[in-house]
């Protein structure tokens, strides 16, 4: 995308390119995600494997997004497909599955908002019993991942919606009356 190729180089075969950008942004998080499971019983192999795919991600979605676009293709319409124009697009998918692995990550119980989190949680048992018997430190893998993101300049607007989507829900209330039973204490209604 840096190197010297003119506009009509890339409008001649932009799908093609947005084809190609798909499978390399997916050759990145697809085999991580569809082996997680075993992933998450190796600990030091699962950080060293995050922190490599983070700091790629950091390589594309590190700089703001690409500047307005030049004159000559404002004049041109919305349709003709710049550098600036794809390598916005580059960015946004990277996002996107950046953003799919993180919500995985946070629904395996390896990933936490922040470290706030267990407190607001109540006892954060729920939150140490899943990284727990993943064998992952959550602590150590939430610190690493909102540091990573939190530099990434293309995400900063998204790192908040993302923290909140990793937050346990908040303590319920004694005397909540939308509060849904514990599954190992509720007793089934007996007809007689």
């Amino acid at each position: 995308l840096r190197g010297s190729h003119g506009t009509a180089d890339i409008e001649a075969h932009v799908e093609e390119i947005m084809i190609e950008l798909e499978l390399c942004i997916s050759l990145i998080f697809k085999p991580f995600l569809h082996h997680l499971k075993t992933l998450l019983t190796m600990n030091e192999e699962f950080v060293a494997i995050w922190t490599a795919m983070l700091g790629v991600m950091t390589e594309l979605l590190g700089e703001e997004e690409a500047g307005e676009a030049a004159p000559e293709a404002r004049v041109r319409g919305a349709r003709t497909m710049t550098r600036d124009k794809l390598l916005l697009t580059t960015k946004e998918l990277g996002s996107e599955h950046l953003r799919n692995a993180v919500m995985v990550l946070v629904a395996s119980g390896v990933l936490r908002g922040d470290d706030n989190d267990l407190a607001a949680a109540g006892d954060g048992s729920e939150i140490l019993a899943a990284s727990s018997s993943s064998g992952v430190d959550s602590a150590q893998v939430s610190s690493i991942t909102w540091k990573a993101i939190g530099g990434m300049k293309f995400c900063r607007k998204y790192v908040e919606e993302w923290k909140q989507s990793a937050a346990p829900p908040p303590a319920m209330a004694a005397g909540d009356e939308h509060q849904v039973p514990d599954a190992t204490t509720a007793q089934p209604e007996v007809e007689n």
